[in-house]
């Protein structure tokens, strides 16, 4: 077949794969499956169409970098997935707010008027209407992966260690932006955990939870965090007051490395 593909890419792969019971697949399968993991392969003469198409617009230093890094194979072709992944780590870039959907849609995110909507809000727009791509792109995480439906909302969060009452679990669900099918991302939920006002954790688990929730904490960081929390009699104490904490520790670490940096 000769087809190289990357760690991520083969465990991507072996994901979308059957498994009869005896470790094989058919040929057919396996194609089909790694055609959805690559996507088509484009030829890098039409890149700057392509960028065109998908209404980026990039500096020319970017253009170029974006060549030089992009995997290429003999005949001058990549793969879509590929372009995709490179147009991601671009430094500069824009995109015009009126076109946001249609980028998104290339980019492989399909946003209900809701997820839209939640997904433009608070993202900076310049004088001439534009958004920078890497606000974007550091956006999109929440908009990609599983989806869990919203009835079964109150159980998420308590195998994730948060315990919330009826009253907080309908006070999340109107702060997410939940698709026709009653569904929403699991990221876009971790996310709006870090500024949800209601909840309680188990301060055992704290670390835990926090990992759940994407946050990496140092010891000497967690022990911080918990020596600020009031525990009650049940070993609990509110999420709120644990992510107040976490980012003040947090941004104390980026305050201390910046000072640092300008020592050096």
């Amino acid at each position: 077949m000769g087809v190289k593909v990357t760690e991520k890419e083969f465990m991507d792969l072996t994901k979308r794969l059957p498994d009869d019971g005896r470790g094989k697949v058919k040929l057919n399968k396996l194609m089909e499956e790694l055609d959805a993991v690559l996507g088509e392969q484009i030829d890098v003469s039409d890149l700057e169409n392509i960028l065109r198409d998908m209404k980026m617009e990039v500096t020319d230093n970017d253009y170029f970098d974006l060549v030089k890094a992009l995997p290429v194979d003999a005949e001058g072709k990549v793969y879509q997935k590929r372009l995709l992944d490179g147009v991601k780590t671009l430094k500069r870039g824009k995109v015009d707010e009126s076109n946001l959907d249609t980028f998104l849609e290339t980019m492989g995110i399909e946003l209900s008027r809701k997820e839209l909507e939640d997904f433009s809000q608070n993202l900076p727009v310049d004088v001439e209407g534009k958004i920078d791509l890497k606000n974007i792109i550091a956006r999109m995480k929440d908009f990609t992966g599983e989806k869990i439906d919203v009835s079964d909302l109150k159980n998420v969060l308590g195998d994730m260690g948060i315990e919330v009452n009826d009253k907080e679990c309908l006070e999340m669900q109107k702060l997410l932006p939940i698709d026709g099918d009653k569904k929403v991302f699991l990221n876009r939920l971790l996310t709006g955990l870090k500024s949800f006002k209601g909840g309680k954790v188990d301060v055992n688990n704290l670390n835990t939870i926090l990992g759940n929730m994407g946050i990496k904490l140092k010891n000497k960081e967690l022990k911080s965090v918990i020596q600020n929390q009031l525990i009650d009699a049940n070993g609990k104490v509110p999420l709120k007051k644990v992510m107040d904490d976490v980012k003040a520790v947090i941004g104390k670490l980026k305050v201390t490395v910046k000072i640092n940096i300008l020592i050096l």
